[in-house]
C-alpha cells in the first residue's frame, strides 16, 4: 500500500487508489461495536454501522481458504472461523482475537476434549479450560 500522506497534504484534489481492503468493513464494524475513542467525539457520533450483509462478506473474505490456510496458520484461521460462526449464530461483532468466544464455541462442540488434549502440544491457546470447569464471561 503505498504512503499517501504527502500527496493529500500537497494536492487539494489527490483521491488515492490501486488497492481493495477486502476485510475493511470488519474493521470498521469492530470499531463502531466494540471500540472506545480516546480523545475527541464518540465512535458512534463519527461512524456509522456497516450494513450486515459488507460485514458478512467482509468476515468471510478472511476464511475464504480456510481449508488451506489453516495448515500454516491455524490459531487464526480457527479464530477468524469462530467470529464467523459466533457472528451467524448470535448476531454479535467480536475481534477474530476474542478467545473467550473461540473458549465458549469449542466448549459446545463434541470435540472439545480432543481439542483439550492438544493444549500441551501447543495446538490450541493456553491455559485452555477443562471440559469440567464452566467457562466464564
Amino acid at each position: 500500500m503505498p504512503n499517501d500522506r504527502g500527496n493529500y497534504q500537497s494536492d487539494d484534489d489527490y483521491i488515492c487508489g490501486g488497492y481493495d481492503d477486502a476485510d475493511l468493513a470488519a474493521h470498521i464494524a469492530v470499531t463502531y461495536h466494540r471500540g472506545i475513542a480516546v480523545y475527541g467525539k464518540a465512535i458512534r457520533e463519527v461512524f456509522q454501522p456497516i450494513d450486515e450483509l459488507f460485514y458478512i462478506k467482509s468476515i468471510l473474505y478472511d476464511v475464504q481458504n480456510a481449508a488451506t490456510d489453516i495448515i500454516e496458520t491455524p490459531m487464526y484461521i480457527s479464530l477468524n472461523l469462530c467470529r464467523v460462526l459466533f457472528f451467524l449464530r448470535e448476531g454479535a461483532v467480536s475481534l477474530a482475537a476474542f478467545t473467550t468466544v473461540f473458549q465458549k464455541l469449542l466448549s459446545e462442540m463434541p470435540f472439545f476434549s480432543i481439542m483439550h488434549l492438544c493444549e500441551p502440544l501447543g495446538c490450541v491457546p493456553s491455559p485452555f479450560p477443562s471440559p469440567d470447569i464452566p467457562l466464564t464471561q
